[in-house]
């Protein structure tokens, strides 16, 4: 859907996503941030081939044990790219992403 995409810096999945297919972000060499609202399946790796090397892929914290166990996610999340979201909300509300979702994840 956006292989090869340069100026794609940003992705905000929601829930109703339910899987991310082979080549989707291929070569985004901008791709920095990805938010995750949901558990889609995804189909390989080469999903996210390409990808800058600090990419950070913000999901809920209560969701971060299935995205380290499930297929081609571990391989990803072994990497360190997944992480929970609301460790990071000053982040993501600087590049326009709503954090509602996220605020109640929130270790004071």
């Amino acid at each position: 859907a956006f292989s090869n995409c340069t100026s794609l810096t940003s992705i905000n999945v929601p829930d109703g996503v339910t899987s991310i297919g082979g080549n989707a972000f291929l070569s985004c060499r901008e791709l920095y941030d990805i938010v995750i609202h949901g558990k889609p399946a995804l189909s390989n790796t080469n999903a996210l081939s390409g990808a800058p090397s600090d990419q950070k892929i913000y999901v809920h914290r209560s969701d971060l044990s299935w995205f380290e166990t499930k297929t081609n996610w571990s391989t990803i999340y072994a990497q360190g790219k997944i992480v929970a979201a609301a460790d990071y909300l000053d982040h993501l509300i600087s590049i326009g992403i709503d954090v509602t979702d996220f605020e109640n994840e929130v270790i004071a």
